[in-house]
């Protein structure tokens, strides 16, 4: 845990008060369609039908709480809920997470981006007001200003959070397995027929919609003062008989503008860090999600690195301005990044001296300034209980006892896939058609993110002095290239994350890892993303396509590696094994993750009553994280991306072993074959 959530949540602490003693300011239940200023024409039907939903965003330089009429977007996703005048709601290209992306137009906002987000995304939200925040500050004290501002420019500003009485109700209204039945029970159809109106690009019986609302047990959203609040707070009921959300605020803290809309008074940052801890406190409790919105960037026709690469344009002006403007943003970060937070080399040091000296130190006690050196690569994958390396050993044994998970038909095969190439001693050939006889470095252990951290903060004299230096990451965590739009000319970033401090080799991962990974999550309508694999016989290919786009990934990904390598990391050609090694580690982490959502989302368990479909889409994609964490450590990735280390003449020599014990493998493999051969010949013949 960073320390920012460490902070947040011992400061989101739950307070009880009495509402009956509070004075009421406003209602969503108390409010009508004649309330509201915000109604369009053609959604007369929703204000009429629907509760209000309470919309926070930040108006004159303060943060605005506005209750408006709520309205039901299905087209998009079954729990996506938004303000009633939004317009040209429409689904975007999402991320690798699953989470609903969708966009639209506000009429006082603009054109805005939304996740059904939960507690983590929320904070991810606020990040970017303290992003902004933080860039001021910066930019004044270190005089970089127009640091700052480019900075500013590229990246998205906080909007809105929308809070709907439907996000609030019992979680088992909002389960897609129950919103399904209710799909079939109230006949939300796209014909045409009495007593329907449009909404978006589908139709939507509105008596349905009066009987949905009817299982809200009337939930409503209420704010209140009080005397013994002394900051924003809110108060759940869900036991009643009338149900609410409560917003309690300070008495003197607000200013009442109308009815239904509260101006706080304080700075709109602070205010703003109180409301987020409040929803996250609740959000993580109830496991609920809400709408999260930001400032739309990249143009009227935004592109991403990973679509550029996808349709195989990333390359020339293209990926020059990639690697161009994404270096000036390193050079921003390195000129905000204040003085006493760049060096804390010789703390690394000492730390990990401590953990080689003592074997039995708890991987779970090392320091934040270590972890978030090597970009946070080291807690959340080695965790004694928790590291997703762990887990994912776990799994890999799971896979290989048959029986032992409940697979659907579409599972059986890329689990037992995975099951063979996370056992000890597995080759790729194992699985992966025409490739090499070499081993697939799967399992690290404890020494491995030791030798990482060793070799980043490594005293030898050619040694690059940035790399040994801290920069202030502006949120950017993931910044890689399915995060980024970019044009011939410009470049824009998203997906922020809160702020950290981390070492340049550790800042660079996300980014160079995404140009294999993003290729396990092109989109496809039919398997939900495109499967890189064809299956032949008892192995896996390379599809057509896929033969065709890797090669560009490397060409691009090689071409970004020598220009960081020459241009941010002084010349150090030594430190290409680090990145690759980052990079590996990196994979293998978000290998763990699709299987982790793949367990979540119900698989190994029996599905009879589960809504979820399709997820075996998660174990392609940990096949190809699989794949492409082995692909680029063959001998032959390895010479063609410059990767010099001193222990590369002993692992071909390593490699040349694995071969030799593999061809005897396969001889053996052929003579148990012929021996179970004889033997039913001769069964027969007994017979």
């Amino acid at each position: 845990m960073s320390e920012p959530e460490k902070k947040r949540k011992s400061k989101a602490k739950s307070r009880r008060f009495r509402l009956s003693q509070m004075r009421l300011l406003t209602s969503s239940s108390s409010l009508s369609s004649s309330d509201s200023d915000l109604v369009s024409d053609d959604d007369e039907f929703i204000a009429s039908l629907a509760d209000f939903g309470l919309m926070i965003s930040i108006r004159d330089g303060r943060v605005e709480l506005h209750l408006c009429p709520d309205a039901n977007f299905p087209e998009i996703h079954p729990n996506v809920y938004a303000p009633s005048v939004m317009e040209s709601m429409k689904t975007l290209v999402g991320g690798g997470s699953g989470v609903a992306v969708f966009g639209g137009r506000h009429p006082k906002l603009g054109e805005i981006v939304m996740k059904h987000g939960g507690y983590k995304d929320m904070h991810e939200l606020f990040a970017l007001a303290t992003i902004e925040n933080e860039l001021k500050k910066r930019g004044k004290a270190n005089g970089g200003h127009a640091a700052a501002e480019d900075m500013q420019r590229r990246l998205p500003e906080f909007r809105m959070i929308y809070l709907s009485p439907s996000h609030i109700i019992e979680k088992r209204i909002n389960r897609w397995d129950h919103l399904r039945s209710l799909v079939e029970k109230f006949n939300v159809t796209s014909s045409v027929c009495k007593g329907q109106a449009r909404r978006g690009s589908i139709l939507i019986n509105t008596s349905a919609l009066q009987s949905l609302r009817s299982l809200n047990n009337e939930m409503s959203i209420r704010m209140y003062e009080s005397d013994a609040c002394d900051k924003f707070a809110l108060q759940l009921d869900t036991e009643s008989e009338k149900r609410s959300l409560a917003v309690v605020l300070p008495k003197d803290c607000h200013e009442s503008i109308d009815p239904k809309t509260v101006l706080l008074k304080h700075d709109p940052h602070e205010d703003l860090d109180n409301i987020a801890q409040e929803l996250i406190r609740i959000m993580e409790d109830r496991l609920l999600k809400f709408t999260l919105a930001q400032k739309t960037i990249g143009g009227e026709t935004p592109r991403t690195g990973n679509q550029w690469l996808y349709s195989g344009q990333l390359h020339g002006d293209v990926l020059e301005n990639l690697i161009s403007q994404f270096i000036r943003v390193i050079e921003h970060l390195q000129e905000l990044t204040l003085a006493e937070e760049v060096d804390v080399v010789d703390q690394v040091r000492e730390e990990l001296n401590r953990y080689e000296c003592d074997p039995d130190r708890k991987i779970s006690e090392i320091s934040n300034t270590t972890n978030t050196f090597v970009g946070n690569a080291i807690r959340k994958n080695f965790h004694e209980e928790k590291g997703r390396i762990r887990f994912l050993q776990e799994m890999g044994k799971k896979f290989r006892v048959f029986g032992l998970l409940v697979l659907t038909p579409e599972e059986e095969l890329p689990a037992k896939m995975i099951g063979r190439l996370l056992a000890d001693h597995a080759i790729m050939s194992d699985v992966f058609l025409d490739s090499p006889c070499e081993d697939a470095p799967l399992n690290p252990g404890e020494q491995f993110w030791k030798n990482i951290l060793r070799r980043a903060v490594t005293t030898r004299e050619s040694m690059s002095p940035s790399a040994l230096e801290r920069i202030w990451d502006c949120g950017l965590a993931d910044a890689g290239i399915h995060n980024l739009f970019v044009t011939e000319t410009d470049l824009f970033l998203f997906d922020l994350g809160e702020p950290e401090l981390q070492s340049l080799p550790g800042f660079l991962t996300k980014f160079l890892f995404s140009f294999f990974h993003t290729l396990g999550m092109e989109e496809d309508e039919e398997t939900g993303w495109v499967r890189r694999f064809d299956v032949v016989g008892d192995k896996l290919a390379l599809t057509k396509q896929t033969k065709e786009l890797l090669p560009k990934a490397y060409d691009a990904f090689q071409v970004c590696l020598d220009r960081l390598i020459e241009e941010v990391l002084d010349g150090d050609k030594i430190l290409r094994w680090l990145l690759l090694q980052y990079v590996t580690l990196q994979l293998l982490s978000d290998t763990a993750f699709c299987l982790q959502k793949w367990a979540i989302k119900g698989g190994g368990q029996d599905r009879e009553h589960n809504h979820q479909r399709g997820i075996e889409k998660w174990l392609w994609r940990a096949l190809w994280d699989i794949h492409i964490a082995c692909d680029i450590n063959t001998q032959e990735s390895w010479a063609r991306l410059g990767v010099d280390a001193p222990q590369m003449r002993a692992r071909m020599s390593l490699l040349e072993g694995t071969a030799s014990i593999n061809k005897l493998r396969e001889s053996v493999s052929l003579f148990s074959s012929s021996l179970k051969e004889i033997s039913e010949r001769a069964s027969i013949r007994t017979e």
